[in-house]
C-alpha cells in the first residue's frame, strides 16, 4: 500500500511519519554516516521537511509499518538541489510549477533485503509517476550518484543530467 500524505494530512499519518524518520535516520546517519543538525536526534529531520513537502509512504500489507518512502518539494520553494546542491548545476536548477525535486528515498533497514527492495522502489517509481500525472508535474529532479541511474531507466524514466 502507498499512502500520499500531503501538508493537510499529517495528523492521519502521524505513526507511519514518525516511523519514517526512526528509518531515515538508521539509514542515513547510523549506516552513512550522515551528521544530524540535532546530533543525539532518535529521528532524522531537515529543514526540507516543511509544509509544502509532500510524502509518499509504503506500508506493509496491514498497514502499521513504514516499509519505504520518498519526499517530494515543489522546485517553487526552497529545495535541496536548489539550495545545498545549486553548484552542481551550471546552467542552474531547474524551477518551475511543474517541476518538483524528489529526496530522500529510503527503504526500511528491516526490510532492505534482494528483490524486496527493488519492488518496494518500482511500487514508489509507479507513485511517483501517478503523482505527476494528477497535479501536472512534468519533470522530476534529484541528486543522486552516477550507479543509480540505470535503476531510474530500468522503471522507463527518462535521465538528464544537470551537472
Amino acid at each position: 500500500m502507498i499512502d500520499l500524505v500531503l501538508p493537510e494530512s499529517r495528523l492521519g499519518f502521524a505513526d507511519t511519519l514518525m516511523q519514517m524518520h526512526r528509518d531515515r535516520k538508521r539509514v542515513f546517519v547510523d549506516r552513512l554516516g550522515w551528521q544530524l543538525r540535532a546530533p543525539g536526534s532518535w529521528i532524522e529531520v531537515d529543514e526540507f521537511d516543511n509544509d509544502f513537502a509532500v510524502y509518499l509512504i509504503a506500508r506493509s500489507d496491514c498497514g502499521r509499518r513504514h516499509e519505504g518512502s520518498v519526499r517530494l518539494l515543489p522546485s517553487t520553494q526552497p529545495h535541496m538541489l536548489e539550495t545545498v546542491f545549486g553548484a552542481l548545476c551550471p546552467g542552474g536548477v531547474p524551477k518551475s510549477d511543474d517541476v518538483w525535486e524528489i529526496s530522500r528515498l529510503i527503504t526500511s533497514p528491516w526490510d532492505s533485503k534482494g528483490t524486496s527492495v527493488l519492488k518496494l522502489h518500482r511500487l514508489l517509481a509507479l507513485a511517483l509517476v501517478e503523482f505527476a500525472d494528477m497535479n501536472g508535474i512534468s519533470r522530476y529532479t534529484l541528486v543522486t550518484e552516477p550507479h543509480r541511474v540505470p535503476a531510474l531507466l530500468s522503471v522507463g524514466w527518462k535521465v538528464a543530467p544537470l551537472g
